[in-house]
């Protein structure tokens, strides 16, 4: 056993001066899974501060210490993916293909204004937003990043310490 490992169990346990071993460990790749899903700068220390809370209050749902890094890079992969959706919110109708494939409002600007194309694309819009709210946010966070920051499906796995098939 690691002692990265033994310092998750004693985390678990109560010791919190195994919490120090924990962030200092895991700190360096931390931060390279937070700056590759969110570069702003000014959000990247507030990421890591609201990361290293969460591990805190939920270390004891961990039951594979070996896992340790992994897990911790998910928790800093959807809290960097949220920050980055809050500063620049997008609708999942704008996040799919290419602009040449999207209905346009205008198709031409000598052709004529089409209303009925317009109010189809927001309420289909609309409906998209209402079902993406109602799924998990594991998945919501996982659509937005293949479909909203164009993420690979293997990078993700990899930076989430799980396999292809459960992305």
């Amino acid at each position: 056993m690691t002692e990265l490992e033994q310092a998750v169990l004693r985390l678990q346990k109560g010791d919190q001066e195994a919490f120090e071993l924990i962030y200092r460990t895991t700190r360096p790749i931390v931060a390279a899974v937070i700056r590759k899903y969110n570069r702003n700068q000014e959000d990247y220390e507030d990421i890591i501060q609201e990361t290293y809370i969460k591990v805190h209050q939920n270390i004891r749902q961990l039951q594979e210490p070996g896992k340790v890094q992994p897990w911790i890079n998910r928790i800093a992969a959807n809290i960097a993916i949220r920050s980055n959706m809050k500063k620049n919110p997008a609708l999942f109708s704008q996040l799919e293909g290419d602009e040449e494939d999207a209905p346009l409002e205008f198709e031409d600007e000598n052709e004529e204004y089409n209303p009925e194309a317009v109010a189809d694309k927001k309420a289909v819009a609309g409906i998209v937003d209402e079902i993406m709210n109602l799924l998990p946010e594991d998945q919501r966070t996982a659509l937005w990043m293949v479909y909203g920051q164009g993420v690979k499906i293997r990078e993700m796995a990899e930076s989430l310490g799980v396999s292809e098939n459960t992305i």
